[in-house]
């Protein structure tokens, strides 16, 4: 056994880990899970042979949604991972969005349901193929009312980092005017996700605090959303 843990933290981790192989001839086991506060129970199983590397992860939101990741990974010339041959599936038949409004600094809200099919290759420079399918977008920036209602759109990606917004069009919460969002969710490293969107207002009620208070607006804002930072203009 190489590792076992039992914790109360963050909501509580569990996990072990076994090695039953040698340097040049590995072989390992692993399991564990998380209960993480406001995202819910995230488990994995990896299981690495000389042969080859394979993972399955799953994400259960407290709404008990669920994304099922699954990982195949050549080994390289000494049995170990060979990550740039990584191939990565993410399938969900649908998750709301509402668990993830706290991973977003700019959003005072933000509803909806997506349903996930991509392909992720090359795991250290990601390249991605599938679609995103969202249902039912609603989002409201921080300090700003009315919200934004889009009913279907789609994230396309089509083998490189980037991912294109198509067919967002909606109209505000209040349900006037009109909206078209567009611009890409960047993928280019694994665990950085970035937001560049454009969101393009016709006639609609902008009210920003208590210092704008308009009834009809045509505006293009811009939305930029990175690893440790934001911008909106």
């Amino acid at each position: 056994r190489l590792l076992s843990l039992d914790a109360d933290v963050a909501g509580g981790f569990n996990g072990e880990a076994v090695f039953t192989g040698t340097p040049g001839r590995p072989a390992l086991d692993m399991e564990f899970g998380a209960q993480l506060p406001e995202l819910g129970l995230v488990t994995m199983r990896v299981r690495g042979r000389p042969l080859g590397w394979n993972a399955l992860a799953k994400w259960r939101t407290p709404a008990q949604d669920e994304l099922t990741a699954s990982l195949g990974v050549p080994p390289d010339s000494q049995g170990w991972p060979d990550w740039q041959g990584a191939r990565l599936r993410l399938r969900s038949s649908g998750i709301e969005l509402t668990a993830l409004l706290n991973r977003w600094g700019e959003l005072d809200d933000l509803a909806g349901r997506v349903q996930v099919d991509l392909s992720v290759s090359d795991l250290l420079q990601p390249k991605l193929e599938g679609v995103v399918d969202v249902e039912a977008l609603q989002l409201a920036l921080l300090d700003m009312q009315p919200g934004y209602r889009f009913d279907v759109g789609q994230i396309r990606f089509d083998g490189g980092s980037k991912g294109d917004l198509v067919g967002f069009s909606g109209t505000s919460t209040e349900g006037s005017g009109r909206l078209e969002l567009g611009g890409t969710l960047n993928w280019p490293t694994t665990f950085s996700p970035e937001l560049d969107l454009h969101l393009l207002l016709d006639d609609v009620p902008y009210r920003y605090a208590d210092i704008f208070d308009v009834d009809d607006v045509d505006a293009d804002l811009t939305w930029k959303q990175w690893e440790g930072g934001g911008q909106l203009a």
